[in-house]
């Protein structure tokens, strides 16, 4: 016998003995409820004893465990349904206000399912002076709000919670009740009827369809109501019921859960995909990752056109082809420099004098130059003329240099796919992650030690004198971004949560660190021209191109990328609005001034953000939801800002460092002694009250506005003393070069299954893999930065005329959209 969904859920709902024929029931509904689900349920103490209910059927056990006094967070993996449940203690309507508010922001792969609350009794019990009325106000504004939000999670279900559940308060058996208890006069189960009442009828209100709406209403005090006269022996203290009653409890939600993601009339047990579905690339992204595949062979054959030419061309110019051939880096494994230099021509550099554009002279004027940064395509689009360019420059020294960048991204690229794309050809099996706290803990300080054995000065300290103050110089901000690289990733292979805090505060290094440097850069250079924009976007966004066709992936999975992109086109627009007064100090105070308005209304007043970006959903959705976006640039909207003001107040701040250093010894020491103090005071008070003491939904909504803090401190610290100034350790700031490729390799080489899963290369054996899988990740990343500095040379070159680099990225960019377009009208 079957049932119609909408009854079967709305007479669990109703507090209705029983179900209807039909429902799921027994192990069904327990596998339909549980299976491959987190739930996350928000209360007081009564709140604990629903969840523990809970986690006894899921957990198939006959009782539930006690409950905990006081009260504190609790957390259950049920690993034979693969589920995951989590009590966090809210007894007040503000820590529900905001734990709500937290799991809304939270990013998508941390959201919950399913979110289960109710009003808890402390407002009701501790702050009687509340009253009645404001009482029922507050909690008829949270359900609003409440419904509001919850709307969005069932018309986006593919990312954050998927809908939320709002139970009645029990009963109270007003004869029990002892103690503060009995003594306030509200505290009674008249009053907990007329909360739950309101609750009812906000909640279910209008348009209310319990398979499809965001939030539902639960009515646990009908379901135990029912047996009013047995209740009074299971309800011993008047509030907290015992385990028989926990269960009974336990038993409705999970007939909740289950019969929300029925489908049909049938009583089969359903994936959780049918309630929380995995993206799905569309036909469009199916056919681009055709294409790239199709190019990424394209490329080897490309390189073995350019290494045949090189071969023939060595056999008849060279004595040894093997010499005139290999790459430097082997040369330099086999032979001294000594004889390195002797392998050279005599007034040259290169190590066989390879003709520039082919065996033919009048090829030259066809090619137009001899360097790896230009590839001589044709002003116009002559199919014939530009193949007779492109074949010419592969018989080129230049062309063969970039054919070996491209051969080495084209086999990173391929190996990728194999090993974290197409399901049917992955080559590694995967693990999911363990953490070891001692282990993270001891490659980093491994790491460090190794760092500091690669200590080197800095290019720009001219000798190291004190006079010779260099703020925040180059090969500093690379070994910052190196060493925070290293804990990100790490971070991530180890799953090491109790870091994640700190982990957004580098995050929002990363976008200080984008707005300081591009700022000095426009500023200092005044180069505003389109083939500086076309550059830097092509930087940012070229590899996570790359593998979002061959992988078929989201953008936003990487959203660095985005967070960057989205960072320097605002430093972009900034300076180049009235560029040729940015001398001023008022206007630029001014621009900066609105630019922090700009980030204000977007991201502070509601509503505001998703109007701006619904046009740009396509690209910057999740899972079919803007709320991963919103979620990262959220968080560190004002660094940008931030480090914009830092470079523009730079040489203000050179010039102070320079007056304190030529004081007298006494007086320096003495001034950065004490301004080192207070640092680490400051920075130990944040470190205590801010970073540690809160979990990561209560940091996340403090973070936009306090992030900003450790960095300056790091800056001043860093800066203050010649030594730490002037030296940098060359590992991290080597790591620093390549640290976009890192974040977006680290994903499908090192990692697999988009960072949730470990890649198994010796099983077994976890640290031998860690350290194999290592080393082909920075191995692989390296070869794709050069690929990407080649490509980047190559289209768009230093110099160029905008006419020629937009000839050259049109050109580029036909090759491989008339290939898309035609797949995806032919397919």
């Amino acid at each position: 016998m079957t049932v119609e969904p909408t009854r079967c859920l709305q007479s669990v709902l109703d507090g209705e003995q029983g179900s209807p024929d039909g429902c799921p029931t027994g192990e069904i509904a327990r596998v339909n409820a549980f299976q491959g689900m987190r739930i996350t349920l928000l209360g007081d103490s009564v709140g604990q004893l629903v969840f523990l209910g809970m986690h006894a059927i899921a957990a198939g056990a006959k009782t539930p465990v006690p409950r905990l006094k006081p009260n504190k967070n609790r957390a259950f993996d049920v690993a034979e349904l693969n589920a995951k449940l989590e009590y966090v203690y809210a007894p007040y309507l503000e820590d529900i206000e905001r734990e709500l508010l937290a799991l809304t922001l939270a990013p998508a792969e941390d959201a919950p399912h399913v979110v289960i609350c109710n009003v808890g009794l402390h407002d009701l019990l501790y702050r009687p002076k509340l009253g009645r009325s404001e009482l029922a106000d507050r909690v008829e504004a949270l359900l609003v709000t409440l419904r509001t939000v919850a709307a969005r999670w069932a018309a986006n279900d593919k990312t954050g919670p998927s809908w939320g559940l709002w139970f009645s308060h029990t009963p109270l058996v007003d004869a029990a009740l002892s103690g503060p208890r009995v003594v306030s006069t509200i505290f009674r189960d008249e009053h907990i009827q007329k909360l739950n009442a309101l609750a009812r009828s906000t909640i279910t209100s209008g348009e209310y369809n319990p398979l499809t709406s965001g939030l539902l209403y639960l009515d646990l005090h009908t379901l135990l109501s029912a047996e009013s006269k047995k209740l009074a022996s299971h309800v011993p203290d008047g509030l907290h019921f015992d385990a028989e009653v926990a269960m009974k409890i336990g038993g409705a939600l999970v007939q909740t859960l289950a019969a929300r993601r029925v489908k049909s009339a049938s009583s089969q047990a359903l994936s959780p995909k049918t309630v929380h579905p995995d993206w799905r690339p569309s036909r469009w992204l199916e056919a681009a990752h055709a294409v790239v595949v199709l190019y990424l062979y394209l490329g080897i054959a490309l390189w073995l056109y350019a290494e045949y030419h090189a071969l023939l061309h060595a056999l008849s110019t060279s004595p040894s082809p093997f010499r005139a051939l290999a790459p430097t880096w082997i040369l330099r494994l086999l032979y001294t420099n000594q004889e390195l230099a002797q392998l050279q021509p005599e007034g040259g550099t290169d190590k066989v004098d390879m003709p520039a554009t082919g065996p033919k002279a009048a090829d030259d004027a066809e090619a137009g130059t001899t360097s790896g940064e230009n590839l001589g395509m044709p002003p116009a689009f002559n199919t014939n003329n530009a193949f007779t360019k492109v074949k010419a420059y592969l018989q080129s020294k230049g062309g063969l240099d970039l054919a070996r960048h491209v051969l080495f991204l084209s086999l990173v690229m391929l190996y990728a796919d194999a090993a974290d794309g197409d399901p049917s050809i992955k080559l590694w099996p995967s693990a999911p992650r363990q953490y070891s706290r001692d282990l993270f803990a001891f490659l980093n300080v491994a790491l460090g030690a190794a760092a500091l054995l690669t200590i080197k000065p800095s290019w720009s300290t001219k000798g190291g004198c004190e006079a010779d103050a260099v703020i925040l110089n180059r090969e500093q901000t690379e070994e910052w971004k190196g060493w925070m690289q290293v804990v990100f990733v790490l971070y991530h292979y180890f799953a090491a949560k109790e870091t994640y805090n700190m982990i957004r505060v580098f995050i929002a290094a990363y976008v200080w660190m984008t707005g300081f440097g591009n700022f000095s850069y426009f500023y200092i250079r005044k180069d505003f021209s389109m083939v500086r924009l076309t550059k830097m976007m092509f930087r940012l966004n070229f590899l996570v191109t790359v593998v979002c066709f061959g992988l078929q992936r989201q953008y936003m999975l990487y959203y660095v990328c985005a967070l960057h992109t989205f960072a320097f086109l605002q430093v972009y627009v900034t300076m180049y609005i009235g560029h040729a007064s940015n001398e001023s100090v008022a206007f630029m105070t001014g621009k900066l001034c609105a630019l922090v308005v700009f980030n204000f209304v977007l991201f502070d007043i509601p509503g505001v953000f998703e109007v701006v970006f619904a046009p740009l959903a396509g690209l910057l959705s999740y899972n079919g939801s803007l709320h991963e976006w919103h979620f990262r640039t959220h968080l560190d909207h004002y660094m940008v800002v931030l480090g914009m003001a830092s470079a523009y107040v730079h040489p203000q701040a050179t010039k102070i460092l320079g007056a304190l250093n030529a004081q007298r010894p006494v007086v320096r020491h003495t001034t950065k002694a004490v301004l080192a103090a207070v640092c680490l005071w400051i920075g130990y008070l944040w470190f205590v009250h801010i970073l540690v003491a809160n979990d990561k939904y209560a940091y996340n909504a403090q973070h936009p506005y306090t992030a900003w803090l450790p960095i300056l401190l790091f800056i001043v610290l860093r800066n203050m003393f010649t030594i730490l100034r002037n030296w940098h350790m060359h590992l991290f700031a080597w790591l620093g070069r390549i640290t976009l490729e890192t974040y977006i390799l680290q994903l499908h080489i090192w990692l697999s299954h988009d960072a949730k899963a470990v890649t198994v290369y010796i099983d077994g054996y976890p640290l031998i893999n860690f350290v194999l899988a290592t080393l082909l990740y920075v191995a692989a990343s390296w070869l794709v930065f050069k690929a990407t500095v080649a490509l980047s040379d190559a289209l768009v070159p230093r110099g160029a005329e905008l006419h020629d680099v937009a000839v050259r990225i049109a050109w580029s960019a036909g090759c491989f959209a008339i290939p898309w377009i035609t797949l995806i009208l032919v397919v």
